[in-house]
């Protein structure tokens, strides 16, 4: 028999173009010579910009938003290296992904030198997005803050760039606040030239370059780019097919990469938040009845996503469950106790709510509770009730109260992640509809004992098409 934990529910690339729009001679109103006026198309949503701790060789969360149409370019030569193949590398970053556009792609396949032993080393992996508004390439080994861009649609997730090692040349993480752009360097000169004339912060040190010098990861530059200006990849075909037939100047080898696998890679999870937000464009939110709905909805799926990816729950069940358990997020419950899922008191040592919910008998026999609603709320004692198998009854108990609608997004998959769920969770069901009809099975925990529980969640996941976001 399952353990009832709540109550039933409530009724392309990447083609470059910038235009001059400003006469140079307005730059000496800034006293910088070697920056040009350039126009972009901006993004509509802004990434927190967080410092990296030079400690740590992971970057942590980056920043990009909206360009005035105003704002100072680097140029090649603000403290760029020669284009020989030196380690020293130039500003920004950008790179050009490839497709039937004639633009490249990341390439597994990739030219690799010096394969000598050497000693035991640990990588990460370095993660790779692109902004298509700004044209900037992003690169992090910081898995949530990869995750969290992701997921607030700053850019597309194109895989992983290459394996950093945890010790070796420093290479550092500058951020341009006026261009809303970042460049990668292992050049001190470079950072200081950049950092002490032309408005970059240098957030430390974001990961190193491996000194046995296993794999070369290029650097391009692109003229006339705003921000987006620098190409940095391994992959050598890519570095050839920029170079040689989009323009793009080759600056030679930037730093290096290792063939040491990372025991920990989040690509997969990484992939798979990408594939949900692009199943967000597929929502069908023109059925909403409200646009306060339509707005409660987008937040929620944006919320669930990482959420539930992270501990193999299907989005779509976890949302179409928020919006039948709190009624669009308009119920009592979530109004009051911001408790999205019904989710009783049960273990719970935080705030509860007290409230009349309904129930349905799971067994022919006595249970203790209302008959109607407006009795349980009445204030009179309880009473002895004889019900048959699925009678619906009422009754007063507590709930979890939360102090945000995302806290109890967050708590209900710490409850689907507990074992007596595993049936509701992946690889043991294979879509939502399994997930779905686990909630209100025999098998386990019980999540609801409505009999037509099961079914009202698949047709809001099928009204709503969230099945797009598995």
């Amino acid at each position: 028999m399952k353990t009832n934990l709540k109550t039933t529910y409530v009724p392309n690339k990447h083609f470059f173009v910038s235009k001059l729009l400003i006469s140079i001679s307005i730059l000496s109103l800034f006293g910088i010579s070697n920056v040009v006026y350039l126009p972009i198309n901006t993004m509509a949503q802004t990434a927190t910009e967080n410092n990296i701790n030079s400690s740590n060789s992971s970057s942590a969360a980056s920043s990009s938003s909206s360009l005035d149409t105003n704002n100072l370019t680097r140029t090649q030569d603000a403290g760029a290296p020669s284009t020989s193949n030196s380690s020293s590398t130039s500003s920004s970053s950008s790179s050009a992904t490839a497709s039937t556009d004639n633009k490249a792609t990341i390439n597994s396949s990739n030219n690799q030198v010096n394969n000598a032993p050497t000693a035991t080393i640990t990588t990460k992996a370095m993660y790779r997005l692109y902004n298509p508004n700004n044209h900037e390439h992003l690169y992090t080994a910081d898995f949530n803050e990869a995750k969290t861009l992701i997921s607030i649609g700053w850019g597309n997730y194109e895989g992983v760039a290459w394996y950093a090692p945890d010790q070796g040349t420093p290479v550092y993480r500058l951020y341009n606040p006026i261009l809303r752009d970042h460049h990668y360097t292992s050049d001190t000169n470079e950072v200081r030239v950049l950092t002490t004339k032309n408005s970059w912060k240098n957030e430390g040190i974001a990961w190193y370059s491996d000194d046995s010098k296993q794999v070369p990861v290029y650097r391009a530059f692109l003229k006339g780019l705003t921000s987006g200006s620098h190409n940095y990849t391994k992959d050598s075909h890519e570095q050839q097919v920029l170079t040689t037939q989009h323009d793009w100047i080759n600056e030679g080898i930037s730093w290096y990469g290792s063939n040491t696998v990372p025991s920990v890679n989040y690509d997969n999870d990484l992939k798979n938040t990408w594939k949900s937000i692009k199943g967000l464009e597929k929502v069908r939110f023109d059925k909403v009845a409200t646009q306060s709905r339509s707005t409660w909805l987008h937040k929620t799926i944006e919320t669930s996503i990482s959420l539930s990816i992270q501990a193999n729950i299907f989005p779509s069940v976890m949302v179409a469950q928020a919006i039948l358990e709190s009624a669009w997020g308009e119920s009592g419950l979530s109004v009051y106790a911001n408790n999205l899922f019904g989710i009783k008191k049960g273990t719970w040592t935080g705030a509860v709510y007290y409230i009349a919910t309904g129930e349905n008998a799971t067994s022919n026999g006595e249970y203790m509770g209302y008959r109607t609603l407006e009795q349980a709320n009445s204030g009179a004692a309880p009473q002895k009730l004889n019900l048959k198998k699925g009678d619906k009854y009422y009754i007063k108990t507590e709930f979890r109260k939360y102090n945000s609608q995302a806290e109890s997004l967050a708590n209900y998959v710490a409850v689907i992640s507990q074992s007596g769920y595993n049936d509701v969770r992946k690889p043991q069901a294979q879509n939502y509809k399994q997930a779905a009809n686990a909630l209100s099975d025999n098998v386990g925990y019980q999540y609801a004992t409505s009999p037509s529980y099961s079914q009202s969640i698949i047709n809001v996941i099928e009204t709503y098409n969230l099945q797009a976001l598995d």
